[in-house]
């Protein structure tokens, strides 16, 4: 008989297996020799790892910043042989060196009282940004928290780091290690405030239409934005929760050809028909559909599909007195309209971050369940919201620019803005949802 290892530990010392506890944001029990012989026989898949790695790390101390083990993982990572020092693990030595040093010197401080300026000064006595290009993962890491504790106070000093950091990313740090992405898109409000942004906004909301004539049957509607792929994925779940809630509108802006919209809107009511015909549960009236195309400067349609919700609101506005724009992957835990009913007299309202994740702009308010209600205060809002979109769509990288977005909206409405952190929320994100989007794409016959 042969014995098998059923346990679930690991030989850390292994490769493959040094590379797994990498991938889970963790370097727990794994030594610098088996990273070298790693980076050594694996450099590609060490990197792949090493991105991973930092991805999950900078998540868990966005939760709970633990400097001793950030110090631990430091010392590993600069154990290493210095010929495997590539600038892939010479930037996330920077970075962690980076928080540990502003850890030290008062980093949860300035994140409670949002106010940067004297760990600035700190830092400053021992870093300095340099623009030399040898130097380059040192430089971007150092530049991108900079920015980030001046985005506390400076609009303008913030976007010259993040624009320093933009142009000496040679390695495309920023994009591959995801994390700082938002870097790409924050700006200040001269850059905002720009004709072309102006223009690109008058244009897209002069696009957006409703697919039908049906009129509101309620005050308030709970609204998606999603493209032809996303409308298949989730919106069985969403027409729903539209039976389920007779006394909230349910609007879809798919961002589609005007074919393609009649087509997807008949198809939803389709399944309306059948859910009724299933559950005995009505024909839900109170679903809607608009259309919103995607305009030509937009370089990755999936961030304009993400936000077309924002521009809708300026028509939806018309039509009701507030609106819940929400991520379409999103789905209810609870009965969603005491949250509703509270949360609709707020001119704009939003999920404020806590702890180490607001020190990033584009982590700081959460884009994913915004409420935005009618009037002049609401408007202003929705206008400053509008434009910052307007400007980053036409750039590539941009997939936080809805959060980045927010961040300028807030700060140039804070009185206006209502924090719904403290409420508990109806509508969360299911990992779930990963299985239900491959499934769908698995089932769409290959070209």
């Amino acid at each position: 008989m042969r014995w098998r290892d059923v346990s679930q530990y690991k030989l850390i010392g292994n490769p493959r297996n040094a590379l797994e506890t990498m991938s889970d944001g963790t370097l727990r029990n794994l030594t610098a020799q088996t990273l070298w012989r790693t980076a050594h026989q694996k450099p590609e898949q060490f990197s792949v790892a090493l991105i991973k790695y930092l991805r999950h790390a900078s998540r868990r101390f966005g939760r709970n910043l633990d400097p001793k083990q950030l110090k631990t993982d430091l010392t590993t990572l600069q154990s290493i042989h210095i010929d495997t020092l590539s600038e892939d693990l010479r930037y996330v030595c920077a970075s962690l060196a980076l928080y540990i040093e502003a850890a030290d010197l008062g980093l949860s401080e300035a994140v409670s009282t949002e106010t940067g300026e004297e760990l600035l000064t700190s830092l400053k006595r021992t870093i300095i940004p340099s623009d030399d290009p040898s130097m380059v993962p040192e430089s971007v890491a150092s530049n991108i928290i900079f920015g980030k504790l001046y985005s506390y106070t400076n609009r303008v000093l913030a976007a010259e780091h993040f624009q320093r950091a933009r142009n000496l990313d040679s390695g495309n740090f920023l994009a591959r290690f995801y994390v700082d992405l938002g870097a790409r898109t924050y700006f200040t409000e001269s850059d905002v405030r720009g004709n072309e942004a102006n223009a690109r906004t008058a244009d897209i909301l002069k696009s957006i239409e409703p697919v039908s004539s049906r009129q509101p049957t309620n005050d308030t509607s709970i609204v998606i934005s999603v493209d032809a792929t996303f409308f298949r994925i989730y919106a069985p779940t969403f027409l729903y929760y539209a039976q389920q809630l007779p006394d909230i509108d349910h609007s879809i802006v798919l961002c589609a050809s005007e074919e393609e919209a009649w087509e997807l809107s008949e198809d939803g009511n389709k399944l309306l028909h059948a859910l009724d015909a299933v559950n005995n549960g009505g024909v839900a009236p109170n679903v809607h559909y608009y259309r919103a195309p995607v305009p030509e400067f937009a370089i990755e349609p999936k961030t304009f599909y993400a936000s077309a919700r924002f521009y809708a609101a300026t028509l939806l506005l018309q039509r009701y007195s507030s609106v819940t724009l929400l991520d379409a992957d999103l789905t209810a835990d609870i009965d969603p309209r005491p949250h509703i009913r509270k949360t609709k007299r707020h001119s704009i309202a939003a999920v404020k971050s806590g702890g180490y994740t607001a020190l990033s702009p584009w982590r700081r308010y959460m884009a994913g369940n915004v409420v935005v209600s009618s009037g002049d205060k609401s408007h202003n809002a929705l206008s400053d919201m509008q434009r910052y979109l307007s400007l980053g769509l036409g750039l590539t990288d941009n997939w936080m620019l809805d959060q980045n977005a927010l961040a300028f909206t807030v700060e140039r409405n804070l009185s206006s803005f209502y924090n719904l952190g403290g409420a508990p929320r109806p509508y969360t994100q299911k990992p779930f949802r990963e299985t239900w989007e491959k499934n769908y794409r698995r089932s769409i016959p290959a070209v």
